[in-house]
């Protein structure tokens, strides 16, 4: 749980941005990154941004999931961008598209992405519920 909400969100909010996407307008982290994701520090300990905003916004991560970014922007915090996954499907998101492993700045378009993406979460869903 985040102590001090409020002055959390003044200083998190403070390094935000507002950026056109392929998607959509993305909200984007100003400050410190780390292979195209945002850093943020509170009360002595380091956060991923989305993470962070995501905690702050929405509420507690269950033991077991992690955020994803909908919009494929690693450097994104718009909660609304924002889900929560299991980590072994999250990794294979990036294990089974290698393009969403690149940092937003070096890809050009989501499109093809973005319909690779749901092609592969269709099969996968046919596969469990077979």
């Amino acid at each position: 749980m985040i102590k001090n909400i409020e002055r959390a969100k003044k200083q998190f909010e403070g390094k935000i941005r507002e950026v056109k996407w392929e998607e959509g307008l993305c909200l984007e982290w100003g400050g410190a990154c780390s292979n195209g994701y945002g850093s943020f520090r509170w009360q002595g300990r380091t956060y991923r941004a989305h993470t962070f905003a995501y905690i702050l916004y929405v509420g507690r991560i269950p033991k077991g999931k992690v955020v994803h970014h909908r919009c494929l922007n690693k450097a994104c915090v718009k909660v609304e961008h924002l889900e929560l996954t299991s980590r072994s499907l999250h990794s294979s998101f990036h294990v089974k598209n290698p393009s969403l492993r690149r940092s937003h700045y070096e890809q050009k378009s989501h499109g093809p992405v973005l319909e690779g993406l749901n092609k592969w979460l269709e099969n996968k869903k046919s596969n469990i519920l077979a």
